[in-house]
């Protein structure tokens, strides 16, 4: 007998057929109910109403199997998506049915097929695009792989669309950190050069070693995993993405810009992604929302803000250069943050941002 966990895997890649080929057959119905006299219209109703209960059985089976997951494969976002796509299809599916019920009161009273079914049709396809969802979720490689690997009784790192603290600390942590030494520790050039060196050696020796030695990966992965995510396995972790964006910004951006973003890495990033995870309801894609980006816009405003008037030395605003100034460097942080999602945020932020205030602090210099 198959496990529960391995039942629930095989179930949720197979699903998608299964609700292509119910579609498929409740848009005949459809179709069907815009011909047919009305005697027979209850017939149909019944052949409807007996597929879309069939259809909520089977959701029903996989959120039981669901229920007698392992506790670690169960609470995973992965899991957890899944399941709002599967309760969201349940939804829809009655909505789709109470919608039909009505058209066919409609109908029976108004002899109007045409338009006293275009409701139903409306439902169905909000149904569809919530299925498509679904079947784009559990059809891509990377999920398949996952409930495979979880099947298996692998663990399974994070994802993005899970909030994880330690790594939200540590990566704010990091900026602020780099922003103090390069700003305001009082170091040398070469003594701050020197200490970023170290730092980004360390990291590029870890991810070689990774590599060409798996158990090496293994073991830094049970160290730290709580503050990776899955993808981060095989691939570069975001902290050594960040020590070379330091590096970068501190070889070849003056000081002002520098500061900015990391600022803008830092803390606009990580507000963002707080916001964005926990009430990000309007998405403007994937991993990006309205409510993110607002976040992100207004740290960074506020930001460049306080370091534009009492932050540096030799870059001092005030009245109303200071206001648009900072209104600028938020936009820029804003739209740093939302850009290249497929890349590391770490590495796209402030490599955006720094060549965007570099001129926009040359244009209020002058």
């Amino acid at each position: 007998m198959a496990s529960p966990t391995l039942t629930f895997q095989e179930g949720l890649i197979t699903l998608p057929q299964e609700l292509t080929d119910f579609l498929i057959q409740l848009e005949n119905y459809l179709n069907d109910l815009k011909q047919i006299r009305t005697e027979t219209i209850d017939h149909l109703k019944n052949q409807i109403d007996e597929s879309l209960h069939q259809w909520s059985e089977k959701i029903h089976e996989l959120k039981i199997q669901l229920t007698h997951l392992p506790q670690e494969i169960k609470n995973h976002d992965i899991i957890l998506n899944l399941k709002k796509r599967l309760e969201n299809c349940e939804a829809k599916a009655n909505s789709c049915y109470l919608n039909l019920c009505s058209a066919i009161h409609d109908s029976q009273t108004k002899r109007n097929w045409h338009e006293t079914f275009i409701q139903f049709a409306t439902s169905l396809k909000k149904y569809r695009e919530e299925a498509a969802k679904l079947a784009k979720e559990t059809q891509s490689f990377s999920v398949r792989q996952m409930l495979e690997k979880m099947a298996q009784g692998g663990k399974i790192l994070a994802s993005r669309t899970r909030l994880q603290w330690r790594r939200k600390i540590f990566h704010t942590f990091n900026g602020l950190f780099g922003l103090w030494l390069w700003g305001y520790s009082g170091l040398s050039e070469f003594a701050v050069i020197m200490i970023l060196a170290t730092f980004l050696s360390f990291a590029i020796g870890t991810e070689i070693l990774r590599r060409v030695y798996p158990p090496y990966n293994e073991m830094v992965l049970k160290m730290v995993g709580s503050m990776m995510r899955e993808r981060e396995r095989t691939q570069i972790s975001s902290a050594t993405w960040y020590m070379a964006s330091i590096m970068i910004l501190f070889l070849f951006f003056p000081k002002v810009v520098g500061i900015l973003a990391l600022w803008y890495v830092a803390m606009g990033d990580t507000f963002a992604g707080i916001i964005g995870t926990r009430y990000g309801r309007h998405k403007l894609s994937t991993h990006l929302s309205v409510e993110g980006s607002l976040a992100a816009f207004t740290v960074c405003f506020v930001g460049t803000l306080f370091f534009a008037r009492f932050g540096f030395d030799t870059f001092i605003l005030t009245g109303s250069k200071l206001w648009i100034f900072s209104l600028c460097g938020g936009m820029i942080g804003a739209a740093a943050e939302a850009s290249f999602k497929k890349i590391d945020d770490n590495l796209v932020i402030p490599l955006v941002s720094a060549p965007l205030l570099w001129g926009l602090t040359k244009l209020f210099s002058l």
